[in-house]
C-alpha cells in the first residue's frame, strides 16, 4: 500500500525535487523517495529563518534539505561513538577517493565529498561536534526547521530537542527521524508535553511537531 501511495505521490512531484531524486538517489542509495520529499517540502516552506540537522551521516538528508532550502547547519561529530548506530563507512571507489579501496575514509571526509559532488558545499554550515555542544554556542538566529537525526536513544534524543528548543522560530517544525524506534518514540512522545506545537504528524517512521497545520502534500501519506 505505501509503495502505491508513494507513486500516486510521485506523479505530482515537481521538477526540481524529480531531478534531485533521480540524480543524488542511485549515487548514494537512499531508497527512502517519501522522507526525502518530506525533507524537500519543509526545508521549502517559506518561514522566516534556518535549518539545522542534527546526525548527517553521509549527506543523504543534508542535501535533500540544501537544494530545496538553502542553508543548512549540519551538526555531526562523526566519531566512532557518534555511529555506532549505523553501518560501517567504506571507503569512495579509488578514483574519487584516491585512497586504496581497502582504506576506510573517514565519514566526515565522504559527508564533504557528497556535499561537493551534488553542489550544495557553499550552502552547508559544517558543525563537526557534538548537538548539544552546537547549541551551546549558537548564534545563527532563530531555527525554523530542526531535523533530528542523532543518536536514536531516549536520552540524546531528549537532549538533542531540549538544547535547541530556544532558538526555534515563532513559527516552527520539528522532525524527528526513525519514531518506530522504541526509544525514540518515547522520547517523543514524552517530549509533545513539552513542544508548543499544537499539531503532531507520524508519517512513514517519522514524527512531525508543528506550530502551524502542514498540507497533505508536505506531511506525504507513506
Amino acid at each position: 500500500m505505501a509503495n502505491h501511495i508513494d507513486l500516486v505521490m510521485a506523479m505530482r512531484d515537481d521538477a526540481d525535487f524529480s531531478s534531485a531524486w533521480s540524480a543524488v538517489s542511485p549515487t548514494l542509495k537512499w531508497n527512502q523517495r517519501p522522507s526525502a520529499r518530506r525533507l524537500w517540502q519543509l526545508a521549502r516552506l517559506a518561514r522566516p529563518g534556518t535549518i539545522v540537522e542534527i546526525g548527517s551521516f553521509l549527506g543523504n538528508s543534508t542535501i535533500y534539505l540544501a537544494l530545496a532550502g538553502g542553508e543548512v547547519h549540519a551538526v555531526d561529530p562523526h566519531t566512532p561513538q557518534s555511529m555506532t548506530q549505523v553501518p560501517r563507512v567504506v571507503a569512495a571507489d579509488a578514483q574519487e577517493s584516491k585512497r586504496s579501496s581497502s582504506e576506510p575514509m573517514d565519514p566526515s571526509e565522504l559527508f564533504l565529498l557528497n556535499l561537493e559532488r551534488f553542489g550544495v558545499r557553499e550552502r552547508v554550515v559544517y558543525h563537526r561536534e557534538p548537538s548539544v555542544e552546537a547549541a551551546a554556542s549558537w548564534s545563527e538566529g532563530a531555527v525554523r526547521l530542526l531535523y533530528i537525526d542523532g543518536l536514536h536513544t531516549y536520552e540524546a534524543v531528549q537532549q538533542d530537542y531540549h538544547a535547541w528548543k530556544p532558538f526555534l522560530a515563532k513559527e516552527h517544525v520539528v522532525l524527528f527521524d526513525d519514531y518506530l524506534w522504541a526509544e525514540v518514540q518515547h522520547a517523543v512522545d514524552d517530549l509533545r508535553a513539552q513542544s508548543a506545537c499544537r499539531f503532531f504528524y507520524v508519517r512513514g517512521g517519522q514524527a512531525i511537531f508543528s506550530t502551524t497545520p502542514l498540507p497533505l502534500r508536505v506531511v506525504g501519506l507513506p
